[in-house]
C-alpha cells in the first residue's frame, strides 16, 4: 500500500466508479424498469459522493497512511455495490411468481416488459369472452394508472387536475350452451397487481367464486389494475429521489438532444388472468393483461408514444422516443412505418370509416376546439366535428369519447378525400403552423409484425403553443377503412 501514490489511487477510485456502473448495468435492463433505475443510477450517485467525501476528509487527514486507507475503502465499497446491485436483480427476476396452467409454468412480474404472442381466446361453440373496451381484441386488455401519490396531491387542489385512470376493464363471459357454466377461480400470474372487483356490477372479492352463468345468460367480469406492488416499491422518499433525479437527466439529456434510453417512472406490466372453468372443450380461459403505471402526469413524465403502442399490443415502429429526433416537425422519420399521407380516402367504399382515440396525453383541456378531432374535404374549409375526449382523462390510454353520448368508436362516411383537423393541426401540413406535421401517421402493425390492412396510427401534437415538443402523442387515434392519399 505505501508504494502506492495517493494521487494514483484516486484514479483508481474514479476507475472503481466506473466498474461498478459496468457491473450494476452488465444486466438485462429491459426486464425490470424500476431495477434498471436502480442499477443505473445509484453507482454514479454513491461514487459522485465518494469523491466529494474523500475531497472534504482530504483537508483534514493529513497522514498519507490514513488517506490510503480511505481510498482503498472507498474502492472496495463501490465494487462491492456494483455486484451487490447486480446480484439484487438478478434474485428479483428469479423470484417470479410461478403459476401452473395445463400441467405448463407460466411465468410472469409486473416489471416484465416484452410483448406477448398473440393469443386467441379459443373458448368453442359454448363459451364466449367479450373486451366491453371493445379494442384491440376480446383477449389483450389494457389499463393505464397513474401514481398514487400524484392522484393525491392532484385531488388536493394543488395540480387544479381532476386525473383519470382507465384501470378497469370489463370482461363479457356468455354462456351459449345449454348447460350451466361454473367459473370456479379467477388466478393472476403475478400477486399484487390485479384483483376482480366487480361481477355483474356489484363489488365483489375472492369469496364471489364460485361464479355460475345459467345457460344462454353472461356475466360481467371487471379487472382493476390495483399496481399495489409497483405502489408499495416506490412508496420511500429515496424512491422519490431518483425518480427526479431520473427526471432532470431526462430533461437535461433533451437539451443536448440525446434520447435518454431510461425513462422508469413509466412502467409496462404484462400479465395473465386464468379463469377456471367446467367448460369441457377448454377449461382454462386464457386473457391477456396489458398495464402502463406513471409516476407522475404531465410534461417529461410522461410514457413515450413507443411505449403506448407497445402497451396497446401494437409493434409499429415510430422511429423515436421522447421527441421527433429533433426534426421538430419538418421531416419524417427515415426507416419506421411513418408514412407521408395529407389526405385519406376510404378503402372499402360500402363500409364507413371508423376511428378511435387511444391514448391523450396532455395539460387538461376544455372540450372545445383545441381537443375536438373533425375531419374535411380535401377542396373544401368546412370541418365536420367527430368528438372530444373527457377533459378529465388528459394522462391516459383508450379515453373516454363524446360525441354525444359516450362511444369506443365513431364512424363517418365520407365522400370525397378527406383530412383531420385537431384544434390548428392538420394531416395537410400546409395548413399548419410554418408548414409543420402536426399528424404522424404510421401503418398499424401488429404483434406479429404484419401490417393490419387499411388501418393507421396517427399521433398529434399541438403546434405553436408554448407546450409544443413533438412528442405526437398529445392525442393518438386509431383510424380503419382508409387509404393514404400522399401529397
Amino acid at each position: 500500500m505505501k508504494k502506492l501514490p495517493v494521487g494514483l489511487l484516486l484514479l483508481f477510485l474514479l476507475l472503481s466508479i466506473i466498474a461498478a456502473e459496468a457491473i450494476s448495468t452488465s444486466v438485462n435492463l429491459n426486464l425490470d424498469g424500476l431495477g434498471a433505475l436502480l442499477n443505473v443510477l445509484l453507482p454514479v450517485i454513491i461514487g459522485i459522493g465518494l469523491l466529494i467525501v474523500v475531497v472534504i476528509i482530504f483537508f483534514f487527514v493529513k497522514k498519507v497512511i490514513a488517506r490510503k486507507i480511505i481510498l482503498v475503502v472507498c474502492i472496495l465499497f463501490n465494487l462491492i455495490l456494483g455486484c451487490a446491485l447486480k446480484i439484487s436483480y438478478n434474485l428479483s427476476l428469479s423470484q417470479k411468481k410461478n403459476i401452473e396452467v395445463t400441467n405448463q409454468r407460466q411465468k410472469s412480474n409486473f416489471y416484465l416488459a416484452s410483448n406477448h404472442a398473440p393469443h386467441v381466446v379459443s373458448a368453442g361453440e359454448h363459451v364466449v369472452i367479450e373486451n366491453r373496451d371493445d379494442f384491440l381484441s376480446n383477449d389483450h386488455l389494457v389499463f393505464t394508472h397513474l401514481g398514487n401519490k400524484w392522484k393525491a396531491v392532484a385531488n388536493l387542489g394543488l395540480k387544479k387536475q381532476n386525473e383519470q385512470d382507465h384501470d378497469q376493464v370489463t370482461l363479457r363471459i356468455k354462456n351459449n350452451s345449454n348447460d350451466k357454466l361454473t367459473i370456479n377461480k379467477a388466478v393472476f400470474s403475478t400477486s399484487g397487481l390485479w384483483k376482480i372487483s366487480k361481477i355483474n356490477k356489484l363489488h365483489v372479492d375472492k369469496s364471489a367464486f364460485p361464479v355460475i352463468i345459467n345457460a344462454n345468460d353472461s356475466a360481467d367480469v371487471t379487472v382493476t389494475f390495483t399496481a399495489a406492488a409497483i405502489e408499495k416499491r416506490t412508496e420511500t422518499v429515496w424512491w422519490a429521489a431518483l425518480f427526479n433525479m431520473q427526471f432532470k437527466i431526462l430533461r437535461f439529456a433533451k437539451s443536448m438532444n440525446y434520447q435518454w434510453p431510461l425513462q422508469s417512472s413509466c412502467l409496462r406490466v404484462n400479465d395473465e388472468l386464468y379463469l377456471y372453468t367446467n367448460d369441457r372443450a377448454q377449461p382454462i380461459k386464457k386473457v391477456y393483461l396489458n398495464g402502463l403505471w406513471q409516476y407522475r402526469a404531465e410534461g417529461d413524465w410522461e410514457p413515450d408514444l413507443q411505449k403506448m403502442l407497445n402497451t396497446l399490443n401494437f409493434s409499429t415502429n415510430i422511429g423515436f422516443k421522447y421527441y421527433d429526433n429533433r426534426s421538430e416537425g419538418e421531416a419524417l422519420i427515415p426507416n419506421t412505418d411513418e408514412i407521408a399521407a395529407s389526405y385519406f380516402q376510404k378503402a372499402d367504399l360500402n363500409s364507413p370509416v371508423k376511428i378511435r382515440q387511444l391514448a391523450a396525453y396532455h395539460s387538461r383541456n376544455s372540450r372545445k376546439e383545441g381537443d375536438t378531432l373533425g375531419y374535411y374535404y380535401k377542396d373544401n374549409t368546412q370541418v365536420t366535428k367527430l368528438f372530444y375526449n373527457d377533459p378529465s382523462a388528459n394522462q391516459i390510454l383508450l379515453p373516454k369519447m363524446f360525441s354525444g353520448p359516450n362511444i369506443s368508436f365513431t364512424s363517418f362516411d365520407p365522400q370525397q378525400e378527406f383530412g383531420l383537423l385537431m384544434g390548428t393541426s392538420n394531416t395537410d401540413r400546409k395548413k399548419n403552423f410554418k408548414n409543420k406535421i402536426a399528424f404522424r401517421i404510421w401503418k398499424a402493425m401488429d404483434l406479429e409484425g404484419k401490417e393490419i390492412p387499411n388501418s393507421y396510427i396517427i399521433g398529434g401534437d399541438f403546434l405553436g403553443q408554448s407546450g409544443s415538443n413533438y412528442d405526437y402523442q398529445d392525442n393518438v387515434y386509431y383510424i380503419e377503412n382508409v387509404k393514404p392519399v400522399y401529397p
